[in-house]
């Protein structure tokens, strides 16, 4: 069995990880913030690290043979 194919969707799928390891991460420090510190210019955002994992999660779903 060549393992080639799988490939784009193996780093598909670890990026995707990386991003919901993200997502959790900067969600929990959001949440910690102080209500005005959620405002600021230098606030944790998570909804971005949300968008990137449901983007690659859809193209690893997409690549997979």
């Amino acid at each position: 069995m060549n393992p080639l194919p799988y490939l784009p969707a193996l780093a598909a799928a670890l990026a995707a990880a990386a991003c919901g390891v993200l997502f959790a991460l900067s969600f929990t420090a959001w949440l910690l913030c102080e209500p005005a510190a959620r405002r600021g210019v230098y606030r944790p955002r998570p909804w971005l690290a949300l968008a990137l994992f449901s983007l690659l999660s859809a193209i690893t779903y997409t690549l997979l043979p």
